[in-house]
């Protein structure tokens, strides 16, 4: 069952901190029809007993179920390693090679709890010894490795891996180890790493990363993850796409907690101990945002080192044990870094809003619920869905087993054996049911516009919908409380919510393309959503959305009109959105002012903290995002163009640059523009 607790506000500050799943209580557990490879069955016996060997059955489980190329290449198989110590002592990953534009290997590796489930490296493994080459014990790519002393490096891009999870289990990388890493995470468009501890206790241990996301990685989001040791504890690198962030631990590492070399990385509620530099940038393109640091020190020395002036920000910070804030080796002097409590603070001046303040939305968790009994589970197989057969409609069955455990009173968990499903018709979920568990399969919408998901629960009561591949329509359309997450969309899509909704609404880990329409007097919270093309529209509501990703909004269309016309953040109708650490990646294309702003208000709230790229266009010039934002007050019109904002570069090359919105807040001044303007 859910259990959570809630970390609370440090130096007297009003800290939006969330609250979490207590990792350590939950138990992760699987039916055995649920199509979840649980690795200790035959045919790949694995022992878990600290002492066997495990690599070779992990490894297996791995490239048995691994998609590769095939027409539903990114379902996310789940390779389920139960309580115990599995001894390793080489790279766990699927190791397909390169063929084709799309070589994917999306693979969920899941553990029952991180104090349950250790894959942990035996001592002194070959290969792993050199402190100047560097490897890891997991690997969501799919191609070999190749490195070299200081610097990792990839025959492939990152951003080709897509949904890939690793979740529920403690990394350890043994001991005498010199040149183990954690975790060489490769993600695209929707992944995730959650509850997961990686170690390195060895006194002796020199060189490598906890975690490392490498290349065109993103978007991902890391959430919930202590790593202990290491000389770094978080390393990212390239310049384009972004990490997400939340509820991170960093521990006594020898060098850097964070090290940042070109890319958007963001964290919600940061806690660092033991290390002499928190953040190090490389580039100016590195792009930083904290919302809640909690950093102490071993003594001495700088808290943030940046090779050149990159940007950062902080909110709701606190540094200790440090002698100084910020230590720039070249760009300029950057404004000082004070230490202690810290506000909220930019490392450049606010050239749009001037001293302006975020919003400062309340942050709240998103709902987790695992039902760790598993007589508390029913299968919608049982009552009549057949996956894998596309000649017939699965939407009775599920509809039945949903019904049957809304009234059993002690069935919990509606789960869906992995493979693909269709509906053509609307499926009701109603009270009692606590979570839809997809096990990450398909369902597909038939031709019939009804056929959708709607949520239609009373009020004091909450239900997942996790881990589904595809999406389909979810209308939210109840006064409970809905938590959308962890699904693999195909380009299409919507969430939205109903004109008599009330309940709260979480949506955390989705995309891409992830259309999201919500309105009414409700509050949403939106986490790693990347919408690429894809509008959110806030009519009315109360939206705090932490990590957008948006990649060129060239509309693959026949319509002339909307062709090349952007798919907003769209605030109106008096509603209030806080937008943190959104990324914005025009690809290629040269957009004009004509195609329309990335950022809509119409007499409502908004507060925006946002950057991204800029290319070289498609036959020469730049490829940037000429039109920020428009705000409609009073039917008054006020713009920000991209002469306004900030960029970040190196000159000539290397591409892309960074262009950064520190700061961007509007707000109505109590005259309203009736419109119904939707772009």
């Amino acid at each position: 069952m859910l259990l959570s607790h809630l970390r609370f506000a440090f130096l007297g500050l009003f800290i939006a901190t969330a609250s979490f799943v207590n990792a350590e209580e939950v138990d992760i557990v699987f039916p055995a029809d649920s199509g979840v490879v649980d690795v200790t069955k035959p045919p790949y016996n694995a022992k878990g007993d600290g002492v066997t060997d495990d690599t070779a059955a992990i490894n297996a489980a791995l490239a048995d179920h691994n998609f590769g190329t095939t027409l539903e290449r990114s379902m996310a198989a789940t390779i389920y390693l139960p309580a115990g110590t599995y001894l390793v002592s080489d790279t766990l990953a699927a190791k397909l090679e390169r063929s084709g534009d799309h070589p994917l290997n999306a693979i969920r590796i899941v553990g029952q709890g991180k104090d349950k489930t250790t894959i942990k490296l035996k001592d002194k493994s070959p290969g792993f010894t050199n402190p100047g080459v560097w490897k890891p014990v997991i690997r969501t790519g799919y191609a070999a490795i190749g490195s070299r002393t200081g610097q990792q490096t990839s025959s492939n891009q990152g951003n080709s891996g897509y949904n890939n999870y690793v979740e529920h289990l403690t990394v350890d990388i043994g001991r005498g180890n010199f040149g183990a890493a954690g975790i060489h995470y490769d993600v695209a468009n929707v992944g995730q790493i959650q509850d997961v501890r990686i170690i390195a206790t060895d006194p002796m241990q020199r060189g490598s990363y906890g975690l490392g996301i490498f290349t065109t990685s993103g978007i991902g989001y890391v959430k919930n993850v202590e790593i202990i040791g290491f000389d770094i504890g978080i390393r990212v690198e390239h310049t384009v796409n972004n990490i997400v962030f939340e509820n991170i631990t960093l521990t006594n590492q020898r060098v850097y907690g964070v090290y940042n070399e070109g890319k958007l990385a963001s964290f919600v509620d940061l806690t660092v101990r033991n290390v002499p530099i928190v953040l190090s940038t490389f580039r100016p393109q590195a792009a930083t945002f904290i919302f809640g640091l909690d950093a102490e020190g071993p003594g001495s020395g700088n808290a943030i080192s940046m090779r050149d002036r990159s940007f950062l920000y902080i909110r709701d910070g606190n540094l200790t044990g440090y002698t100084g804030g910020l230590w720039v080796r070249r760009g300029g002097t950057p404004v000082e870094l004070p230490l202690g409590a810290i506000n909220e603070w930019w490392s450049h001046g606010l050239p749009v809003s001037e001293g302006a303040a975020s919003l400062r939305l309340p942050i709240e968790p998103t709902p987790e619920f695992y039902e760790g009994d598993l007589t508390g589970w029913v299968n919608v197989t049982e009552f009549g869905a057949t996956p894998n057969d596309p000649t017939d409609d699965d939407a009775p069955g599920i509809q039945a087993a949903l019904d049957h455990a809304g009234k059993s009173g002690d069935k919990t968990t509606v789960y869906f054996p992995f493979g693909l499903y269709h509906i053509n018709q609307e499926v009701v979920v109603g009270d009692g049911v606590r979570k839809l568990d997809f096990v990450h399969s398909v369902v597909y919408a038939g031709d019939n516009a009804e056929a959708q998901i709607r949520v239609r629960q009373s009020a004091g009561q909450t239900v997942n919908l996790d881990n589904l591949y595809r999406h389909v329509r979810i209308v939210h359309d109840s006064d409970g409380v809905l938590a959308i997450r962890n699904h693999k969309g195909n380009h299409s899509g919507r969430f939205m919510t109903s004109d008599r909704a009330t309940g709260d609404l979480f949506i955390e880990n989705v995309g891409p393309h992830a259309r999201t329409m919500i309105q009414g007097d409700i509050r949403a919270w939106l986490r790693a959503i990347n919408r690429e093309k894809s509008e959110l529209i806030n009519d009315g509501a109360t939206v705090w959305f932490y990590g957008d990703n948006v990649e060129t909004m060239v509309r693959k269309t026949g319509d002339p009109e909307r062709a090349r016309r952007i798919a907003p953040i769209m605030t109106r109708n008096g509603g209030t959105t806080e937008y943190l650490a959104g990324c914005m990646d025009p690809l290629n294309f040269t957009h004009t002012m004509q195609d329309g702003a990335l950022f809509v208000t119409i007499d409502s709230t908004l507060s925006a903290n946002a950057a991204g790229e800029v290319r070289r266009g498609r036959g020469g010039g730049d490829a940037r995002w000429p039109f920020i934002a428009r705000s409609v007050m009073g039917g008054e019109t006020d713009r920000v163009v991209r002469e306004d904002v900030l960029y970040l570069d190196e000159g000539e090359s290397p591409w892309p640059k960074r262009w950064v919105l520190p700061m961007y807040r509007v707000e109505p001044d109590g005259t309203t523009t009736q419109t119904t303007e939707r772009r």
